[in-house]
């Protein structure tokens, strides 16, 4: 079971951190953003770029890069997504899957699809502690799990206890009672897309401390959405659970039952949960339409 704690520990923190991003996308806007892997990519190349050719130094680079993520989001929410304001929900779906599709085509396009890979961050590279059964828990992991947990703790406390997460929450239940109100709903929305893309672009940067970089490292961020949907779409603590779930399934299926099955557990996971309880183990209900 060590081989399982350690993927748990690992990989957790890092769908937490993707499904964070679904999760603040839907909950002030009703959309699914299906580019949340493709920012995740981009930030997993910049952050590349500013180490390793700029040569900056490794926690001036994260906060370089977390800041032109942050600007990244607001930037897309003004010159894409609001002008489609009053379109239909699923108008605006398919726009965020065309920007990924853009995205990697992109990258591919001026990185090739060869690996990359770091070599300057040499205090966060080897383990931090070993597990039962000899199992590893690199440092890098531990990076990513402080990043999720200052997340959750700064998102957890605006939503609840701040006032404009307060006005936040207000125009994400209801735009138009809001704007009623004097809410300044798209100030929101364009916050909860640079919160969501700054959390993209940080998930993206330490994940390749540890990891070789291709164009494809979008797909790493797939099992997120399925941690969001479990947790529960409007739940910023139910991407915590529903992160610990995939990453136990993920871990049982390729240690013990077949490798082959891992990239399927996630999807096997979300279906079971939703099946039982649509919105998620920690999500509000909501009107469900059935057909």
């Amino acid at each position: 079971m060590g081989a399982v704690l350690s993927d748990i520990l690992v990989l957790s923190p890092l769908y937490g951190m993707v499904a964070l991003g679904f999760v603040i996308i839907y909950r002030f806007t009703g959309v699914l953003n299906f580019a949340q892997g493709a920012l995740f990519a981009i930030g997993a190349y910049l952050f590349y770029l500013v180490v390793e050719q700029a040569r900056m130094p490794f926690v001036l680079a994260l906060l370089l890069v977390g800041g032109i993520g942050f600007a990244f989001g607001l930037g897309l929410y003004v010159t894409i997504f609001r002008p489609l304001s009053g379109r239909s929900v699923l108008a605006v779906i398919l726009v965020t899957i065309a920007l990924s599709t853009v995205v990697q085509g992109a990258l591919i396009l001026c990185f090739t699809a060869r690996p990359y890979s770091l070599s300057r961050v040499a205090f966060l590279e080897g383990s931090l502690l070993t597990l039962p059964g000899d199992h590893l828990f690199p440092r890098a992991a531990l990076l990513m799990m402080l990043v999720y947990g200052l997340f959750l703790i700064g998102l957890g406390t605006l939503f609840r206890y701040l006032a404009a997460g307060v006005k936040g929450r207000a125009a994400g239940e209801n735009p138009i009672l809001a704007s009623y109100r004097g809410i300044r709903v798209h100030w929101v929305f364009g916050a909860a897309w640079a919160i969501s893309t700054l959390a993209a672009f940080l998930a993206g940067s330490v994940y390749i401390v540890n990891h070789q970089l291709s164009p494809s490292v979008a797909e790493v961020a797939l099992p997120g959405f399925a941690a969001a949907m479990v947790g529960g779409l409007d739940s910023i603590t139910g991407t915590l659970l529903g992160a610990i779930m995939v990453a136990a399934g993920v871990s049982i299926a390729f240690q013990f039952v077949n490798p082959l099955l891992s990239d399927v557990m996630p999807y096997v996971i979300m279906f079971l949960v939703l099946y039982l309880r649509p919105w998620g183990i920690w999500g509000s209900p909501e009107m469900i339409d059935r057909v």
